[in-house]
């Protein structure tokens, strides 16, 4: 079997018809999986791209492929926002996600900074294991200041949905939170990287 250029992840039905009754039976046939990227352009002249990460789509994933969706500005090559996606195939044919923000490690860094400063405040806490943990406390703190110097969230984004057309383009809405920017109107192509 081969697949067309354009085409995306899903699931290709086997449909079964008897004239006498008219009844017609529709079951899933063949399952076109892999990694891909989608390279759209918006109305407001921001490129997106959204890419499988290294997990390839899977007919197991209810709760959708894990991509991100970067965000880059007319002429830029570094995108300014990066947001993590979990992609499904809808019964119709498209695609569509929940977005959410990956800040980095933020979360864990400040458990583990809460951990240290507890342990701190333990008096039976001998002096040379006080003294290695603050150093160890300065480390982390440095890291923290780093991570949060970027990436920073630019603009809220909630869902996504595309929608394949008869050209093989794709049509794309991104659902953003901010009202200047509202719901991102985009069209571009699909690219198959690899099993």
């Amino acid at each position: 079997m081969r697949i067309g250029t354009g085409a995306g992840p899903g699931t290709i039905g086997v449909q079964a018809f008897s004239p006498v009754s008219c009844a017609v039976q529709t079951a899933p046939a063949v399952y076109v999986g892999g990694r891909y990227e989608w390279d759209l352009t918006a109305t407001n002249g921001w490129r997106l791209t959204l890419k499988t990460l290294d997990a390839p789509w899977s007919n197991q994933t209810s709760s959708g492929a894990p991509h991100t969706l970067e965000f880059s500005r007319l002429g830029e090559a570094v995108p300014f926002q990066v947001l993590d996606a979990r992609m499904r195939v809808d019964p119709d044919g498209g695609y569509s996600g929940d977005l959410r923000f990956n800040g980095g490690d933020l979360g864990r860094t400040g458990a583990e900074i809460d951990a240290m400063e507890q342990q701190l405040r333990d008096p039976s806490f001998d002096a040379q294991g006080r003294a290695e943990l603050q150093r160890q406390l300065a480390e982390v703190r440095k890291r923290l200041e780093s991570e949060t110097a970027y990436p920073t969230l630019e603009v809220a984004c909630s869902t996504l949905r595309m929608r394949p057309g008869p050209d093989g383009r794709f049509s794309a809405d991104v659902a953003c939170d901010d009202p200047a920017v509202g719901t991102l109107k985009a069209s571009g192509t699909i690219k198959f990287i690899g099993p």
